[in-house]
């Protein structure tokens, strides 16, 4: 069994390193999300044998600061996540697709989301473009893989299970495995959405019929939050729907969002950019 040596940290060196992550990748890091940064912070230095300041310095190197900024950004998700949304988007977006529609998983993770949606893209024979991002490079490989654990698969989104079938095989170690010309259908790379910077190219102004950004705003300050929804909003079409997630939705008061109006159908909120825009 291999023997890691933790090396403890104060609290002010702590607070050192989430400011410098929240500068070089706009980052918000407090609560359990501060816990898990420590925690990676106390092993890497046990690791390498370095003191803080060595560590400090040792930042400067891109790879490095990359590795801890994919540590701490370890989305859990799983296919079909709030049920209720892909029943909206099933029921009511996807039926209503232009072809060549533009569909954006701007935190993808580890593809989950992306796969559900190009899933229901299948179904309707919507012939959208699924396009998936996020700040986390180990996330997006593990995506381009196609290989999932139980985790992945949940109580809620279970009513879509038959659909994920019709694109994978289960392993005899209980993994899932999708299709790799399936899995190639969608577009993935890098993008800060707070630095609004990355690999993604042809991100264009009022090009996206649908945008999901759920469960990421958690890692923003407010005033972060409201500056990545009006930004994502500029980027949709007119009347473009975008997603947050059920609990992240209720945040915003209508005047800090512009261009788009709060909606509801049946218990699901969503944004909808003006028709004039």
């Amino acid at each position: 069994m291999e023997f890691i040596l933790y090396m403890q940290i104060d609290n002010s060196f702590l607070d050192k390193i989430a400011q410098r992550v929240r500068t070089v990748s706009g980052l918000c890091l407090f609560g359990a999300h501060k816990e898990i940064l420590r925690h990676y912070l106390e092993k890497r230095l046990g690791m390498m044998n370095m003191n803080e300041m060595e560590f400090w310095n040792f930042l400067d190197n891109e790879k490095e600061m990359r590795n801890l900024i994919n540590s701490i950004t370890i989305g859990e998700t799983y296919f079909f996540r709030e049920e209720k949304q892909f029943d909206f988007l099933d029921s009511q977006v996807f039926p209503k697709l232009k072809p060549k529609s533009l569909i954006w998983s701007a935190a993808c993770a580890t593809g989950e989301e992306a796969i559900s949606l190009a899933v229901l893209n299948c179904k309707h024979g919507s012939n959208a473009k699924i396009i998936a991002s996020d700040i986390n490079t180990d996330s997006i490989a593990r995506f381009e893989r196609g290989v999932y654990r139980p985790l992945s698969f949940r109580q809620d989104g279970l009513k879509f299970k038959k659909e994920l079938d019709n694109y994978s095989k289960a392993n005899n170690d209980g993994s899932t495995v999708f299709d790799k010309n399936f899995i190639s259908t969608i577009k993935k790379a890098d993008f800060n959405l707070i630095k609004k910077t990355g690999s993604l190219d042809g991100i264009l102004d009022g090009s996206f019929s649908v945008i999901l950004a759920r469960n990421v705003l958690i890692y923003f300050d407010h005033a972060t939050q409201c500056d990545v929804v009006n930004f994502l909003i500029r980027k949709l079409e007119s009347r473009g729907i975008l997603l947050l997630s059920a609990t992240e939705i209720s945040h915003f008061q209508d005047f800090e969002i512009q261009y788009a109006e709060k909606r509801n159908f049946n218990n699901v909120f969503y944004f909808q950019k003006a028709d004039f825009f």
